[in-house]
């Protein structure tokens, strides 16, 4: 009987090491499997990162032209702005100028037929005089 006895216990030890050996290569098979399918997500999340990235790129790039454009819009605004200001300013000035001759002009014509008249000298000094005084 002793004999059986360490049959029996060796069939048991390798009927108990199959077991656990098939246990173990279905635990690999999962493991491989669990694997393959977060290689596949870290390949799938790195794609999609390179999108978000190259989406990002193209926005900023996209974003930074339209600023540079309505900066120039603005610039030539102002330019324009500064330049009818400048204009505005000539006009104004060539406008008092011509009024200043306009007036200059009346007078000394006026002067001057007065003084055809003969007593222009003592006339055109009283109007000055009370030009001035006042």
């Amino acid at each position: 009987m002793p004999e059986n006895e360490g049959s029996a216990s060796m069939f048991e030890t390798v009927k108990n090491h199959e077991e656990r050996i098939t246990i173990l290569e279905k635990n690999d098979k999962e493991l491989k499997e669990n694997f393959n399918k977060l290689s596949n997500q870290i390949l799938t999340l790195e794609s999609q990162n390179t999108k978000l990235e190259n989406t990002l790129l193209n926005d900023n790039r996209d974003t930074r032209q339209t600023m540079k454009d309505q900066a120039e819009k603005m610039f030539a605004l102002v330019e324009n702005a500064m330049g009818y200001q400048n204009s505005k300013s000539t006009q104004d000035h060539e406008l008092k100028m011509l009024k200043l001759n306009t007036w200059s002009t009346v007078f000394l014509k006026f002067a001057g037929a007065i003084g055809a008249l003969g007593s222009a000298g003592g006339l055109i000094y009283l109007v000055a005089q009370h030009f001035l005084s006042n």
